[in-house]
């Protein structure tokens, strides 16, 4: 801290680390709130009883997560599971839940939001544009992507 004439001031390289922290802190606000968000919605969507095979934080491995939703999948059960992804410029919760009927929804949370002009017409989106729910086509199979999280849209 620097004091000129009774007033304080930061020193420079002060001023970009609090920048740098406050937006570490706002994304992992967010991503928090994307989870939250997303376990509510695939809580209601699946149904009560429905197994939480859990969520798989940016960098784990979600073997267990994906063979879990597999299993409800061949037991025509209703689950639901979630995943943390790094989009290009923003964090995504990506969640998939079924029910116990076989309809399959993916819902996916992005701090920057979604653009509606590409969505198809059964989807939603909620939650001030930041959350989309994609209901499955009846006969699409869930997959695993490239990013390791299970949906039946993206490869």
């Amino acid at each position: 801290m620097v004091e000129d004439n009774n007033k304080v001031r930061l020193w420079p390289p002060c001023k970009h680390l609090c920048a740098v922290l406050i937006a570490i802190v706002a994304t992992a606000c967010t991503s928090r709130d994307g989870d939250k968000l997303v376990y509510a919605h695939l809580k209601r969507l699946a149904g009560s009883p429905a197994t939480d095979c859990g969520r798989v934080a940016l960098g784990e491995d979600g073997t267990a997560a994906n063979e879990c939703a597999m299993a409800a999948i061949q037991k025509k059960s209703a689950f639901l599971v979630r995943y943390e992804v790094q989009g290009l410029d923003s964090r995504l919760v990506v969640g998939v839940a079924a029910d116990d009927k076989g309809r399959v929804v993916v819902v996916k949370h992005d701090t920057e939001g979604w653009d509606p002009h590409e969505l198809r017409p059964e989807d939603r989106l909620v939650d001030d544009n930041h959350v989309l729910v994609k209901p499955c086509d009846a006969l699409a199979q869930l997959h695993k992507t490239e990013r390791g999280y299970l949906s039946c849209f993206d490869r």
